[in-house]
């Protein structure tokens, strides 16, 4: 068919006025034909690219791409596709592109015609879909978009991963599916507020999973508009803090609760108190502060091990809640301790009866298995506000009140007493003091001699310590000792007589009058560890005295409060070449057992015993009969406090043959106690081999007397000579 010149004019027209670029390549892949369009689209001019090969426009990877071109010259079909070219500028041009071929007058394929049309933006429109589609897909939060009746539209997959339920089980329900009643209405209603007045609202909330799960998390919820300014879309985002809040309710549980026992510590404890004395406050009732410490758990402990103290631990403190009202609190504070606070209390009735039944179910034996167990409370009471106001001071009380119980007599309960706090108060200013003298250096020791009746021979000295306290002069041992005697200080206090009374013995031993010296040691000290090893080191330090020279003196009363730990210790000691003496034997309700049983070289005599002897014939026959235990069981025995001459007199007609006592010298400093000892030694009476004490206790003090009145003539004073003894 020959087309007339109009109709050729009227195609050109068509093609020069379409908006799409319509371009012909013959066979070879050159370009034949190039209309305005293609010169728009590609910004290369008709002039430019007529001739050219088509390849021109393709990037470098496509550049020997013929498939199109060689499909059309075998004259099967080509559909639209979509491709790639580049602009004149090298950018990319992402294009919709119809293939056809074209036909000479007999049908043949000279060509091809491309009409191409530029889908750039409609591409990076897609792209941005597909980067949001995907970003949507895989976020890790779980992503909602939810209509403006609150119906879930669309889910990311996700969700079903945070919160258990598929995009099928969601989509068509609204989001109340997912609210929780662990946190209440005031958190949704100001987010709400947030949404409605920003567009957005963010806050964590807490959920449950499908599965009943808790399910913490942090959501952020925006509003979107349509064109019309109307609510369109809400895109809800939920980041998953599950595991992150669970272990800080984790952290915060193990600040505000004791592990083993899930109880309430110290810190909530103290916080429940306050709110209850508030309480109180406001009401007009009281509060009880109940310090419970258990009786013998230690034992089980030492005995069973600490997994059945655990044990034994739950047991009780289940059973202690058990007999309280739903409103008190226990408490445990560390070890076998615990606290119960009593709030609304109206009268003393009330709370003596909860008392009761928790004093009673502590009595109640611990099944474990097949062991029995058994342990008691103390229970010390403090009442608000009859006894305090101050939270602090309430626990005070009632510890104190609780050590009240331990120190007599356990398994009770006992309230606290405000005369025993002032006491207490006193007792505590003492201890201060007695402290500031230790590390003033105003501690000493004086020494007391002991003889031996036989021949007279000073068998050794007992070291006596003294506080030399500027205000009050010389002060003895019974106004400072017994404070301390459960006190960390008595330790110290007990080293340093120890080094002081080697000090002693080794200058004595260089100056030729070699003396054993007793020393006294508390129980404290010791059976505190590393006692023995302690007094070795000092004795190695001290190469002149050697372990026979000392003699550890241990009183009786607290030798048998742990007779076996004491044993031992003793026989470990003995076996470093050290001896012992049982301190105020008979005062401890002594018996053969005990005798037998500690194994002290020595038996000193109380003084009490000592002094009555003459007078009451009960005590003569008590020191009569030590003095024959021990003879019985191989022990020397001294007799103390020995005041007059006729007693020494008469012990050694029982066969007690060492004595001390202020008969034969008081105590003394080093010094006096040196002259003393030369004195003694030369004033020594011995008639027909029988040791004269009344003679040489005279002349010993006459030749004392003598030097002290020489000393005092020299120094420009004079004096008289005493009596010659002293009366009983």
């Amino acid at each position: 068919m020959h087309l007339s010149d109009h109709q050729r004019h009227y195609l050109a027209s068509i093609v020069e006025s379409s908006d799409d670029a319509i371009i012909g390549e013959d066979l070879d892949g050159r370009i034949t034909s190039w209309n305005r369009a293609a010169e728009k689209l590609f910004g290369y001019g008709a002039a430019e690219m007529l001739g050219q090969p088509a390849a021109r426009l393709l990037p470098a990877e496509m550049a020997q791409d013929r498939d199109i071109l060689d499909r059309i010259s075998r004259g099967q079909p080509v559909g639209s596709f979509d491709t790639i070219r580049l602009h004149r500028d090298g950018r990319p041009l992402h294009l919709s592109v119809a293939a056809s071929p074209i036909l000479d007058g007999v049908g043949k394929v000279i060509g091809a015609s491309m009409i191409a049309r530029d889908i750039t933006a409609r591409r990076r429109v897609e792209e941005r879909l597909e980067l949001t589609a995907s970003v949507f897909d895989h976020c890790s939060e779980a992503v909602a978009i939810i209509d403006a009746d609150g119906v879930f539209i669309e889910v990311n997959g996700a969700f079903a991963t945070v919160t258990g339920y598929s995009r099928e089980e969601v989509l068509g329900r609204t989001a109340f599916l997912f609210q929780s009643g662990r946190q209440g209405p005031e958190l949704y209603h100001r987010m709400f507020h947030d949404l409605i007045m920003t567009g957005c609202c963010k806050g964590e909330v807490w959920t449950r999973r499908k599965d009943g799960q808790s399910l913490a998390g942090l959501l952020t919820v925006s509003r979107i508009r349509d064109g019309k300014d109307r609510v369109a879309r809400y895109i809800a985002i939920f980041a998953d803090v599950t595991p992150l809040r669970l272990q800080q309710e984790r952290v915060q549980r193990l600040a505000h609760y004791d592990p083993l026992t899930n109880l309430p510590n110290r810190l909530l404890l103290s916080d429940r108190l306050r709110q209850a004395v508030l309480h109180a406050r406001r009401t007009g009732q009281e509060v009880v502060v109940a310090y419970l410490d258990l009786d013998g758990f230690k034992e089980i402990n030492d005995s069973h091990g600490h997994a059945v103290g655990d044990e034994a631990l739950n047991t009780v403190s289940r059973r202690i809640q058990g007999t309280m009202r739903a409103t008190d609190t226990l408490a445990r504070i560390g070890g076998d301790e615990f606290v119960l606070v009593l709030g609304g209390i109206d009268d003393q009735e009330s709370y003596t009866a909860i008392l009761d039944r928790v004093l009673e179910t502590c009595r109640r034996p611990i099944m474990l298995g097949s062991a029995s167990l058994q342990v008691s409370a103390s229970i010390g009471v403090t009442v608000y506000p009859t006894n305090s106001s101050d939270v602090d001071q309430l626990l005070r009380h009632a510890d104190q009140a609780m050590y009240d119980v331990k120190q007599s007599g356990r398994n009770r309960i006992h309230f606290f007493d405000v005369g025993r706090q002032h006491r207490n108060r006193h007792l505590h200013a003492r201890l201060n003091s007695i402290e500031r003298a230790f590390g003033n250096g105003e501690f000493v020791l004086y020494y007391q001699p002991r003889i031996c009746l036989r021949d007279g021979s000073v068998a050794g000295a007992e070291a006596l310590i003294r506080w030399q306290d500027p205000q009050r002069g010389l002060v003895g041992p019974g106004d400072f000792l017994p404070l301390i005697q459960d006190h960390p200080l008595i330790e110290r206090l007990g080293a340093w007589v120890i080094d002081s009374a080697l000090d002693q013995v080794a200058a004595w031993s260089r100056q030729g009058m070699p003396t054993p010296v007793s020393i006294n040691v508390a129980p404290r000290h010791f059976l505190a560890g590393g006692f023995l090893d302690d007094l070795l080191s000092r004795l190695r330090a001290h190469p002149l005295v050697t372990p026979e020279m000392i003699e550890l003196e241990l009183v009786e009363t607290s030798a048998l409060e742990d007779t076996a730990r004491v044993a031992a210790a003793m026989e470990r000691s003995q076996q470093a070449g050290l001896r012992f003496a049982i301190d105020d034997f008979g005062t401890g309700y002594s018996s053969l057992t005990y005798l037998k049983t500690l194994p002290a070289e020595i038996l000193k005599i109380d003084r009490s015993f000592v002094q009555g002897m003459m007078e009451n014939e009960r005590d003569e026959k008590l020191v009569r009969a030590i003095v024959g235990m021990a003879d019985a069981f191989d022990r020397m025995v001294v007799a103390e406090g020995v005041e007059c001459v006729e007693q020494g007199v008469a012990l050694a007609a029982m066969g007690c043959w060492h004595i001390q006592g202020f008969a034969i010298a008081r105590p003394m400093p080093p010094a006096r106690f040196e002259r003393w000892s030369a004195a003694w030694l030369a004033s020594r009476q011995v008639t027909d081999g029988v040791f004269d004490l009344p003679a040489t206790v005279d002349r010993c003090r006459r030749r004392l007397a003598l030097d002290d009145l020489l000393s005092q003539e020299g120094a420009g004073h004079r004096g008289t000579l005493p009596t010659s003894t002293v009366p009983c």
